[in-house]
């Protein structure tokens, strides 16, 4: 019973945050895996064209909201394996429909969540971009 309430909250959770990126109108979803990780790469669009700008996603869901600093805790705490670009996590709870998200890519500055609304996601998005056009250190020397 557990794995299959498990199984369908994580499934509910892909569900929400697929629902969040969309609607915000300047991401395509590259890829989602129901199983595996990342759970989902996008890109930033401008003007309806992909700008190349990806970040990742892992996305969880926990039954109840009381629930979701013990799990990001968890989360925060495992290894990932790096990648070129920002991760973030998603965190939902099923009793509210609230979400979170945090960073979990390397030199984030802090592992804690954050409200996950349509005005956070942008600025989210905005961290993203401005990620992006950081001077990498072959183009500072």
């Amino acid at each position: 019973m557990t794995n299959q309430f498990e199984y369908l909250t994580h499934l509910r959770a892909l569900h929400m945050a697929r629902v969040l990126l969309l609607h915000q109108g300047s991401i395509s979803l590259l890829s989602t895996a129901e199983k595996g990780w990342p759970d989902m790469v996008a890109c930033l669009q401008e003007d309806g064209e992909d700008t190349g700008k990806l970040f990742a996603l892992q996305v969880e869901g926990v039954r109840y909201a009381h629930q979701s600093t013990e799990r990001s805790q968890e989360i925060f705490a495992q290894r990932r394996v790096h990648y070129p670009f920002p991760v973030l996590l998603f965190l939902f709870a099923m009793d509210t429909d609230e979400g979170w998200y945090g960073w979990l890519h390397q030199g984030a500055a802090e592992h804690s969540l954050q409200p996950l609304t349509p005005k956070t996601l942008n600025v989210v998005l905005e961290h993203i971009r401005r990620e992006y056009e950081k001077p990498t250190t072959s183009q500072a020397a």
